[in-house]
């Protein structure tokens, strides 16, 4: 292992950026030769995605993904929930699964991506050899299998089981998918339905079903409480499945009974069916429904009608081509190609979709309604995703970002409240802040304007100015009166950074609706940061509602007023106002030597060739987690555009690899590998403004389709992390930061000295 090296970066001196001009630039040198474009990478763009990278990793570096296949923010995600010796750590299962198990309990159909909770895996299906009395424990239909028979890529999964030899494939679409089981001679095919299972140990089922209808078809429902989503309702859920072949006989199994029968109803068991005839291929079509058992229905008819397993695969197949090439790369390692393009493909795993056949969902409210012109999506990791996720969609993907807007809207008006991590149509409270509001904000400025921006906006601005009503429900600002009075939110810094920094969102949102004076008070309400900076310690700390700050000062330890992190590292949380920070070290140098130390004393942020490396937090720089991950790009703010290159190329190139146990932690809702996609492109986004930092691509070319054209950043020099001193957009020279109008219809940066 060796650690980052703390010298000067790049062969910068100490006092400035570069050689060249007073503000770190050079200036651009002769063209000279003009050499063609490189070439694009050739496809299929599916092929260099990996779906086992991040599913490893330990303790607070485990990613939690999941190998399983998925269509774009899909309903649906069949896949498989694994353990080891029977038992499934929350800690490693947040999403079911995780590399380092040799048992797969089963294929769930519900589930969330690389999020820090053990929440949903519901709704288990397993084939199996004929019926086994050790159902009823759980045990019967478990299998011990071997990493080297799994295959996973975009919309496929296949694994043999090695108890049985049954051979499963899984593809999917939206909302249904298609099991393959391919049973060995002398099978008696068999397929258990578990409705009680979940991921991890920490939830609850209140009630659960399944039953054998005569026409052939497997019904089960699940009425469960996770950690999260117990915090309301709950996840009410229906799955239908049929076979290609006839059912002979079915028998349940409940609290330690097996016995013949069709019908199961409890909290622990479930059905299985033992079909016609013997070795061979099985096909299952499966559906899933937050609604209704005819919603299922609805939704297994319209989207598997039949039992084409290859013409399932190649339409997702051909569905994550199309996202892919949304983004087009040359040149980068190979191993660098595989890690992109896999953090671009679970960029668009979560949120997921929760409108189905027909256009309806249940709302937050728990009522039915119809969406005619858009899809409604729950499982919203705000606080996380506000960050990269929702700039990334808002960058490529549009039609996702004004869909996820809308949905923050129908929760306000079906539920009363701004959203802060919407899980399964619930109100959850979960996190801090209000990122709902940095996220619509976003969204407008950036020109997405086709939804009720004024009535979300005074929704928002209700909750950043009042107290949660009696009766309310929904995740009101706590503190919002201390806040309003004071300034700050007493003993809080988490909570007062994170009103600060929505406040400055909902100042830009008001100017752009014209409201003139909200603009000023939220743009004022936007410096509260600026009254728990401590000129004596040069760190933001929490003062009490007397004003004092605290006797003593431990800026190192995690938790308390510091929501994941601590002082050293939530003092760098302020990307909304990088001068005003500057200020409060009271010059450049004092800030760079402060901001330089944050990052070299990080025993985290270190090379490594393999092994898991982020098992505990870092007092310092921790990539893991989001309130730091924006810092590397704060020395654009103090003319360092070079320092911002350099620590944004290491984290890039340590926390970042094409393994199992590949990203730095929890990958929350694809937030960390959004962080990579744009971190590899070599610019940034300001989330809530339509600003972004410049960085260092680590390809020599890169072109974005965007809605009105195309985005190209050459950077030909950009292999091995050589400094890249002059940046243009369109011949115009830029230093620190652009604007997203710069770009929007299409664009050329370069990286150097334009051709």
């Amino acid at each position: 292992m060796a650690a980052l090296v703390a010298g000067l970066p790049l062969g910068c001196s100490d006092s400035t950026a570069s050689e060249g001009t007073s503000d770190g630039t050079s200036p651009p040198a002769d063209a000279g030769t003009v050499e063609p474009p490189e070439e694009l990478l050739s496809g299929p763009l599916v092929d260099f995605v990996d779906p086992f990278i991040g599913t490893g990793g330990a303790a607070f570096g485990a990613g939690a993904a999941y190998p399983g296949p998925a269509m774009p923010f899909g309903m649906i995600h069949p896949g498989p929930d694994t353990g080891t010796n029977g038992r499934d750590a929350d800690i490693f299962h947040f999403s079911g699964y995780h590399d380092g198990d040799d048992e797969i309990f089963g294929f769930a159909h519900l589930r969330l991506q690389g999020t820090g909770v053990p929440d949903m895996g519901n709704l288990l299906v397993m084939p199996t050899d004929g019926f086994v009395p050790s159902m009823a424990t759980g045990q019967g239909y478990r299998s011990k299998f071997s990493k080297s028979t799994e295959t996973a890529s975009p919309g496929y999964y296949g694994v043999t089981l090695d108890d049985s030899q049954i051979r499963v494939e899984l593809t999917t679409s939206r909302r249904a998918a298609l099991h393959r089981y391919t049973f060995p001679a002398g099978s008696t095919p068999t397929i258990v339905f578990d409705p009680t299972h979940f991921a991890g140990t920490s939830g609850t089922v209140a009630s659960a079903s399944a039953r054998v209808d005569p026409d052939g078809r497997v019904f089960s429902y699940v009425d469960y409480q996770g950690p999260l989503s117990r915090r309301e309702k709950g996840v009410q859920a229906w799955l239908v499945a049929e076979a290609d072949r006839t059912i002979e006989s079915s028998q349940t199994f409940s609290d330690g009974v097996v016995a013949d029968g069709t019908e199961f109803n409890g909290t622990f068991g479930g059905v299985a069916v033992r079909l016609a005839g013997g070795e061979g291929t099985v096909h299952l079509r499966v559906a899933v429904s937050f609604i209704s058992e005819e919603q299922a229905v609805r939704n297994l008819e319209t989207e598997a009608p039949d039992y084409d397993f290859d013409a399932m695969h190649t339409a997702v197949r051909e569905t994550w081509e199309g996202v892919l090439s949304k983004i087009r790369i040359a040149g980068g390692t190979d191993a660098q190609q595989r890690i992109f393009y896999s953090a671009l493909y679970r960029s668009f795993l979560m949120p997921n979709l929760y409108t189905e056949v027909g256009g309806h969902y249940r709302g937050i409210d728990g009522e039915l309604h119809q969406s005619d012109d858009y899809d409604f999506y729950s499982d919203l990791s705000l606080w996380d995703t506000f960050r990269t996720l929702h700039p990334l969609m808002n960058l490529i993907s549009e039609r996702h970002a004004r869909d996820f807007a809308i949905s923050i809207q129908k929760m306000i008006e079906h539920g009363g409240a701004v959203p802060r991590w919407p899980l399964a149509g619930n109100y959850t409270n979960t996190m801090i802040g209000s990122s709902a509001d940095i996220t619509v904000a976003e969204t407008y400025l950036k020109g997405i304007t086709d939804f009720d921006a004024e009535s979300m906006y005074q929704a928002m601005k209700r909750q950043a100015m009042e107290a949660r009503p009696d009766g309310a429900r929904g995740p009101w600002r706590s503190g919002i009166e201390d806040y309003v009075a004071l300034g700050y939110v007493p003993d809080e810094v988490s909570e007062t950074l994170e009103y600060s920094y929505d406040d400055w969102a909902l100042s830009l949102l008001a100017d752009a609706l014209g409201h003139t004076a909200d603009a000023a008070m939220f743009q004022d309400r936007g410096q509260s940061w600026k009254r728990l900076w401590s000129d004596e310690h040069d760190l933001i700390l929490p003062r009490d509602s007397a004003g004092n700050f605290p006797a003593s000062i431990d800026d190192r330890t995690h938790g308390g007023p510091y929501v994941e992190g601590n002082a050293l590292q939530w003092s760098w949380y302020v990307p909304h106002d990088g001068a005003g920070l500057r200020e409060a070290f009271g010059s450049d140098d004092a800030f760079v030597q402060k901001l330089r130390e944050f990052f070299d004393k990080s025993t985290t942020l270190v090379y490594v060739e393999e092994g898991a490396h982020h098992i505990l937090p870092d007092t310092y720089y921790w990539h893991s987690n989001e309130p730091v991950i924006h810092a590397a790009y704060l020395f654009n703010d103090v003319d360092r555009p070079d320092l911002a290159r350099h620590y944004a190329r290491v984290a890039l190139d340590t926390q970042y690899r094409d393994a199992p146990d590949g990203l730095p932690g929890n990958d929350d809702s694809g937030t960390m590998s959004a962080w990579y996609v744009f971190a590899a492109m070599g610019f940034y986004p300001i989330a809530g403004g339509t600003e972004y930092w410049l960085g260092q691509p680590i390809f020599r070319r890169v072109v974005l389709t965007l809605p009105d054209g195309e985005l190209e950043i050459r950077a030909p020099e950009a292999s091995d992390g050589i400094d890249l001193p002059a940046i243009t957009i369109d011949g115009e020279s830029v230093v620190g930061r652009f604007d997203h109008s710069q770009i929007r219809s299409g664009a050329r940066i370069d990286f150097g000295a334009a051709e």
